[in-house]
């Protein structure tokens, strides 16, 4: 019997769950990971042995890309082929998984016939990699499967082969993604790891990948557009890793000069960032603003927008600049109150170095001026 009071160990338990945490890792540290630990277990045949991994993340992080590489990394140390069984319960009825029954009349009994993707190759010379995809995508009934699968390394009648390792994947509830909770049985069945944005750790691919230079500099220069840190958003644009790579594919394969793409890259990245890709460094506009030059603000809603999306991102370069800070703020006075306020919070949201904003004339005005506009609201 436990010593420690009912209502003292309601609190502990409840203490728990709240400092629980997933082991967070930028893809390319998974994968240094995984490769090691499995490949650990791969030299004293202890496959088997392996706990079921669940991977989560934000959609277009990488998990799929991670597990083929985790495969080849394997193979290429072992010299042994290394088959991914990529499998993706929500397409699937849980009929599917288990097969087809077959009468056996003489012992008047029932025989699954095994699906063709739990086929897997038992050989020695081959490693498998079960990789049970959008697992949280899959609704209870399939989860079900998975957590026969995890628990006995078998489904209804079939076993899986030994030399056989189980990954799991699947994106957050709170990604605004298809994402049922997984039931706490199943949970506890899997070791979990989760994926987060790392920018380094992607520019570091990409250099093998081949993803476009004009990309790969633009991310550089401009690191926050890499991805969506919330993607509870109702347009059809959501900017994620794979995105980048869906337009470095485009752009290689359409080849000639970038800015005659727009069109495509707009359809990828959205009509605000495609402006900020192809202009940020040569927009007149901007550079007079920087300058601190005389200048009348644009007419044009969309005109006006790219050189808001420029200037956002040219905070960042003058952290320690008080004159360009102030000629950005001189120039906030000269716009619609909605883009001036966007771009004030953008300003006060920067760590500056070497002084202070309140220091600056413009920003006390444009402060005043939100100040009476609220008023007469």
């Amino acid at each position: 019997m436990s010593r420690i009071p009912p209502r003292m160990r309601n609190n502990f338990e409840g203490n728990i769950s709240k400092v629980q945490e997933v082991k967070q890792l930028s893809t390319g540290e998974f994968i240094q990971v995984m490769t090691k630990s499995l490949i650990a277990y791969a030299k004293t045949n202890a496959i088997k042995d392996f706990p079921s991994v669940f991977i989560q993340g934000q959609p277009g992080i990488g998990k799929s890309q991670a597990v083929a590489r985790i495969a080849k990394n394997i193979e290429k140390e072992l010299n042994k082929k290394v088959h991914v069984q990529d499998i993706r319960l929500l397409l699937f009825n849980p009929v599917d998984l288990r097969g087809i029954p077959v009468a056996d009349m003489e012992e008047k009994v029932a025989i699954w016939l095994k699906p063709k993707l739990f086929n897997l190759d038992a050989s020695e010379d081959v490693i498998n990699v079960l990789f049970l995809d959008e697992l949280t995508a899959a609704p209870s009934s399939l989860q079900a499967a998975a957590y026969q699968i995890a628990l006995d390394r078998q489904l209804g009648e079939h076993r899986l082969p030994d030399n056989t390792f189980i990954l799991g994947a699947g994106n957050r509830t709170n990604d605004n993604a298809i994402a049922y909770d997984m039931p706490t049985a199943l949970r506890n069945r899997f070791i979990h790891f989760e994926l987060v944005l790392d920018l380094d750790d992607w520019l570091t691919w990409a250099e093998g990948k081949g993803i476009h230079p004009y990309i790969v500099e633009f991310l550089n220069n401009h690191p926050d557009k890499f991805a969506y840190s919330d993607l509870n958003t109702e347009s059809f644009i959501i900017i994620t890793p794979r995105s980048w790579e869906i337009l470095s594919d485009l752009l290689n394969t359409l080849g000639g000069e970038v800015k005659t793409h727009e069109t495509f890259i707009a359809s990828v990245i959205g009509n605000s960032l495609t402006s900020l890709l192809l202009n940020s460094d040569d927009n007149p506009l901007v550079k007079q603003i920087l300058n601190g030059e005389t200048v009348q603000a644009p007419r044009s809603m969309s005109e006006l927008q790219r050189v808001m999306d420029t200037l956002v991102v040219t905070l960042k370069r003058y952290r320690d600049d008080k004159e360009v800070i102030e000629n950005i703020l001189n120039f906030s006075l000269l716009i619609p109150i909605d883009y001036a306020v966007r771009l004030f919070k953008e300003i006060v949201r920067e760590k500056f170095e070497g002084f202070e904003l309140t220091e600056i004339v413009a920003f006390n005005s444009l402060m005043k001026k939100m100040e009476e506009v609220s008023i007469d609201e």
